[in-house]
């Protein structure tokens, strides 16, 4: 539970740190630094918020000692299986960092994906040297089934915006703005997480963007929401396990190893995590704009 909720709450820093990230920052064309600053700050109240969350509620369950003497006696460096991929993915890491960067500060345009997909096909055909990662076996075991689930729901939201849905949503911010702007943004961020809880995070952020940008607000107003509502995509759909794509793959992952998790007890804990944890990383938000 600990790694499947950290897997997103602490999925802010980086535009590229989650597929929610890039989507809103493209919509909204704000720089791959820029957004980094700006999520410093909540996302390090979102990491540790969850780990005392985590730490309250599972104290009685952690393991208060371990016998030294039943490890394995082995290196550390023979957890590496293929040093070269190893090697490889570090350089990878770093690479990108400097090519974030130096893109944005000659303002060259160069789609993301394209970028991570040139990678992780170099690292693909890295992989053949020593084959110790089966390709073969990484496709068949992805959940394909996921993935044209998430594909669907875009279909779904861009029929919900041609029925006029996004407008509801739309006028419900605006209503919201009358309060001020941290109850705006707090409004804002409850509302778009029970969205994001029951449609799942991927096709909702682009619907609440959608939404955001009709309000015809200040550019500076609309970038605060617009990460507001990054900030919810990546912690609010932790209320449902349907609610993020992240939760999905790793109770697929889970499952296939034998390890079931129901419905009931992942809302019972996501509902305590969840909203103490977004509610403190849109306050941080707020007080770093």
């Amino acid at each position: 539970m600990g790694v499947g909720f950290i897997a997103d709450t602490a999925s802010l820093p980086l535009i590229i740190s989650n597929l929610t990230n890039i989507i809103t920052v493209h919509y909204f064309s704000i720089g791959f630094w820029e957004y980094s600053l700006y999520m410093f700050l909540p996302n390090a109240i979102s990491i540790i918020l969850s780990l005392l969350f985590l730490y309250l509620f599972y104290r009685r369950d952690l393991i208060k000692s371990y016998e030294p003497e039943l490890l394995e006696d082995k290196p550390a460096y023979m957890a590496v299986r293929d040093p070269l991929l190893f090697k490889l993915g570090l350089l990878s890491l770093f690479v990108l960092g400097i090519a974030f960067f130096l893109l944005e500060f000659f303002r060259v345009k160069i789609p993301i994906s394209l970028l991570l997909g040139a990678v992780a096909f170099l690292l693909a055909l890295s992989s053949l040297k020593n084959r110790i990662v089966d390709i073969r076996l990484i496709l068949s075991a992805t959940p394909w089934s996921i993935v044209f689930f998430s594909i669907g729901m875009y279909a779904v939201v861009y029929s919900l915006k041609m029925a006029g849905y996004t407008k509801l949503l739309t006028e419900l911010f605006k209503s919201l703005m009358s309060f001020g702007e941290i109850y705006t943004l707090l409004g804002v961020g409850y509302v778009s997480a029970l969205l994001f809880a029951v449609m799942n995070n991927l096709p909702t952020v682009m619907m609440v963007n959608m939404s955001i940008s009709d309000l015809n607000l200040p550019h500076e107003t609309i970038k605060l929401l617009a990460l507001a509502n990054v900030v919810v995509a990546n912690i609010g759909p932790r209320l449902t396990p349907i609610g993020s794509l992240a939760t999905l793959l790793w109770l697929h992952v889970l499952e296939y190893r034998g390890i079931k998790i129901g419905c009931g007890y992942y809302m019972k804990v996501g509902f305590v995590l969840t909203l103490a944890v977004l509610t403190g990383a849109l306050l941080a938000l707020w007080l770093f704009s």
